[in-house]
């Protein structure tokens, strides 16, 4: 009857699949599965019904059911495996669906680091150009030749800085490889 997945519904029991019948005494299998997706459960739905009838089967469609069938059809032992087909089906659509949500979050980390980086790369560029500039100034004093040795490794120093700082700036998502396991890191190489 109609009211069998309801008593389902209402003792909190949400089978993985539910065959459901056109013409269940009582309530009928479209009413049946609307009060299923009413209540926004993950049942998977297989229709049954006697007879062929394309409206019937568009309005069950409608109601996303997994597979509409015809009850001769079923009724050999055609129905368990179709059943094992809608389970699989459903875990592989979750499986799907958790796997893109794991990349739009993988996705929304990395613009986040990204963003970090252009900020980050903002507020070192501008001490490091001063520090370019004092030590430009500086080397074109008449200096001893130990200062002008540290200067020029400074000055060294900072650029390969600058290049650095260049990089993570323009770094792109396809630069960030895996590492140990779960970890990830930037290849800032070339």
């Amino acid at each position: 009857t109609g009211e069998v997945p309801m008593r389902l519904l209402q003792a909190s029991q949400n089978p993985a699949v539910l065959p459901v019948h056109y013409q269940l005494p009582g309530m009928n299998g479209l009413a049946t599965t609307r009060v299923i997706r009413d209540r926004e459960t993950k049942i998977s739905v297989v229709f049954l019904t006697n007879a062929i009838d394309f409206k019937l089967a568009i309005d069950a469609m409608k109601l996303d059911v997994e597979d509409y069938l015809l009850k001769e059809e079923a009724i050999t032992s055609i129905l368990p495996s179709i059943l094992l087909n809608v389970v699989e089906r459903v875990r592989l659509r979750e499986k799907l669906a958790e796997s893109e949500m794991n990349k739009v979050a993988q996705r929304e980390r990395i613009d986040g680091i990204k963003s970090l980086i252009v900020t980050i790369s903002h507020e070192l560029n501008n001490p490091l150009a001063a520090l370019k500039l004092a030590i430009n100034v500086l080397q074109r004093k008449q200096m001893s030749p130990d200062v002008m040795s540290y200067l020029a490794i400074m000055k060294e120093n900072a650029e390969r800085i600058e290049g650095v700082v260049s990089k993570l700036r323009d770094v792109k998502g396809d630069k960030v490889t895996s590492y140990i396991g779960n970890i990830k890191m930037i290849d800032l190489s070339e």
